[in-house]
């Protein structure tokens, strides 16, 4: 388990203890504090008395370069990446392991419960039916986030999707950036069919900051990734297409929202948005709802539809 820490004291011990309790024993915890300045360092140190805890401290480096930390770290088999600000079932990794020996899949993914800051229920994402799929099927459920999404936190890998992966230092969302790659690499993907993992929406998440260039990094993911699936998976153009409208109609909302902080930013949403708008109307893929959001932000009543809850987002994203 690779597990990046920058300033979660108040979650963090309610995280390593469900990593630590877990009914399958046998794992090693990379725990790397990237430059914390709470006491998160702090409460690493007193977990790290457990033999199967490795700790490591860096000046601030970032989530990508953390997790490219932990790879080089790691021995086992099978790894995971968690959110250190989240927390798992007691037998998250046993159940994702003996589905990944009993199908032959190198990738398990599991259902999510989201929770509120203070650890509260209020939903679960991605909870149905055990399923596997092979790659291309994978790559398409992916493109349509019918039963997971690019979250690494809720998966466990063979190691053998990540040789040669290298996470987009300096870059937000790199998650979107790296998992497509990570799946091309694999086989067989198998869906447990249960929610294992208890994600925690946070008010100072990377998904509720405001608009800004950085936050763009999402788009450019989601471009280069339209360019890989055109030249490896051509017979997925519509799920590509949609995939690439979901993010262009969520980026539009935000800015209906929360407006951006450079005018630039906004300009730039604006114009891709434009570029797409009657084709994203005729997308297949795209739900009723979705072509809604996708109007309403066009002739300007987004905002007001929301502030009413006619409408709702289903972003996750942290």
């Amino acid at each position: 388990m690779i597990l990046p820490v920058y300033n979660v004291a108040p979650y963090l011990t309610q995280c390593l203890r469900s990593l630590l309790t877990q009914t399958y024993q046998n794992l090693e915890v990379i725990l790397i504090d990237d430059g914390s300045t709470d006491h998160s360092a702090a409460i690493c140190r007193q977990f790290s008395q457990d033999p199967r805890v490795h700790f490591y401290q860096q000046t601030n480096r970032g989530l990508a370069c953390t997790r490219n930390r932990g790879l080089a770290l790691a021995h086992g088999d099978y790894l995971s990446f968690v959110d250190s600000d989240d927390w798992l079932a007691p037998d998250t990794y046993a159940t994702l392991l003996g589905a990944c020996h009993t199908t032959g899949a190198d990738i398990a993914v599991c259902g999510r419960y989201l929770t509120t800051e203070a650890g509260h229920v209020q939903a679960q994402r991605f909870s149905q039916s055990q399923m596997a799929y092979n790659r291309v099927e994978a790559m398409r459920a992916l493109l349509l986030e019918e039963a997971f999404d690019a979250s690494l936190a809720d998966k466990l890998f063979h190691c053998s999707c990540l040789t040669g992966i290298q996470f987009p230092a300096g870059k937000l969302h790199d998650d979107v950036g790296t998992f497509y790659q990570i799946l091309h690499r694999s086989q067989q993907l198998v869906h447990v069919g249960r929610p294992l993992y208890y994600y925690r929406q946070r008010d100072n998440s990377i998904s509720v900051l405001p608009l800004s260039q950085a936050k763009l990094d999402l788009l450019h993911f989601a471009q280069q990734i339209q360019y890989f699936m055109h030249q490896h998976y051509p017979q997925l153009h519509t799920e590509t297409a949609s995939f690439y409208y979901r993010i262009l109609k969520n980026f539009r909302a935000q800015l209906s929202l929360h407006q951006a902080t450079d005018p630039a930013v906004a300009q730039q949403i604006i114009h891709a948005f434009n570029q797409v708008f009657w084709q994203a109307l005729r997308a297949p893929h795209l739900s009723r709802r979705d072509k809604l959001v996708i109007i309403a932000n066009r002739i300007g009543c987004y905002r007001w539809l929301r502030h009413r809850q006619l409408i709702a987002t289903n972003s996750t994203s942290k």
